[in-house]
């Protein structure tokens, strides 16, 4: 790689890797990928900056389990991709999609979550500059192993996947936290084709909003089936550009969708992926300082534990929200398994104790 680069020992890698990872690329000469390797003692640190364009989260394991094993593991996941439907196929699901959005969260009563305002800027406005990455915060915190156990059974019980779930979880988060229980979330999805191999160069992922309407007196067992209801409906279009999707609404006169929170499940970089027992692999990821989201909030899960994550824009987010996010969220999958049959404001009022803001009594 022309940007490989051989070095001595690195005494602090994660000022280094800041660095690159805020050194823009230029995409019409450079690699958009960034390679620092260095040894010492029989360790050795690498480095690695990959734009985003280059690499996804499908994408991402390909990648990595060649670095951790030196061989190229082929493209496993081609049978479970979608076939690539034809071009009336496709303008069909676009015109759905546009409609769903229309209908759900491109609507002209959606609410900003973080303040409960409905939006000032006209509609033609709002297209100018609707999102800006600005300097971030990122904070983690474990989710109790027992706690996840549990909640894997209620994803049972309530009849969704796990991860679909969770995603419930960051809503009752959002309300819990904003007091708004009509909300947009938006979640990154994979729309790779089968014929969109992930070891050929290109971003597969997309953007697919949802938004959640929360009953503060319904169960909280009917408040996560709500939930999925609209997770797995919104996700019919997920194989569906967002682009696409934009462009259709500032046609037809919409303003640009009201987007503040992201939710997300992934998988840790290493998850799956063999280790060689000879000269084990650790991987972590270093947080560059930029936040893409005023909030953004992801479940992390490895082969051995799940951590949440929360990512916040100082000066956007309120301090009360950014200081009890982690809290309020992991607290949520410790207090939902035998919380099914109460109603949520009881939940919410129970968060409260057991999450209190800051300087808060108790």
């Amino acid at each position: 790689l022309p940007d490989a680069e051989a070095t001595g020992p690195v005494d602090d890698a994660d000022a280094i890797a800041t660095s690159l990872t805020r050194t823009p690329f230029d995409l019409t000469s450079d690699v958009p990928l960034r390679l620092r390797v260095s040894g010492s003692d029989g360790d050795v640190t690498m480095i690695l900056v990959v734009h985003h364009l280059a690499v996804d989260d499908t994408s991402w394991p390909l990648l990595l389990g060649t670095l951790v094993s030196g061989s190229w593991p082929g493209d496993v996941t081609a049978d479970s991709r979608p076939v690539t439907p034809d071009s009336a196929a496709v303008a069909a699901a676009a015109d759905d999609a546009v409609r769903h959005a229309l209908t759900t969260w491109a609507a002209e009563d959606v609410r900003y979550p973080l303040s409960g305002e409905m939006p000032t800027e006209s509609a033609a406005d709002s297209w100018l500059s609707p999102m800006d990455d600005r300097d971030g915060i990122k904070v983690a915190a474990p989710v109790a192993a027992d706690s996840l156990a549990a909640f894997g059974r209620v994803a049972q019980t309530v009849g969704a996947t796990p991860n679909a779930l969770l995603i419930g979880v960051c809503s009752l988060a959002a309300y819990a936290l904003t007091g708004a229980a009509d909300h947009v979330l938006v979640v990154p999805a994979d729309n790779r084709r089968r014929t969109q191999s992930p070891q050929n160069v290109g971003y597969c992922g997309n953007i697919i909003p949802m938004r959640f309407r929360i009953d503060p007196d319904a169960t909280v067992e009917q408040a996560l089936r709500d939930a999925g209801a609209v997770i797995y409906r919104s996700m019919e279009h997920s194989g569906t550009d967002f682009g696409p999707i934009l462009t259709a609404l500032r046609q037809q006169g919409g303003r640009f969708p009201v987007i503040e929170i992201m939710a997300s499940v992934r998988p840790a970089p290493l998850r799956g992926i063999p280790q060689p027992a000879d000269a084990p692999v650790t991987c972590r990821s270093v947080f560059n300082g930029i936040a893409n989201y005023p909030l953004s909030i992801a479940f992390e899960a490895d082969d051995e534990s799940t951590r949440v994550e929360v990512d916040h824009q100082p000066g956007i987010v309120p301090d009360t929200v950014a200081d009890r996010a982690t809290a309020v969220l992991t607290a949520l999958v410790d207090l939902i398994p035998t919380s099914l049959h109460q109603n949520v404001s009881a939940l919410v009022e129970t968060l409260a104790e057991s999450a209190p803001q800051k300087g808060s009594a108790g």
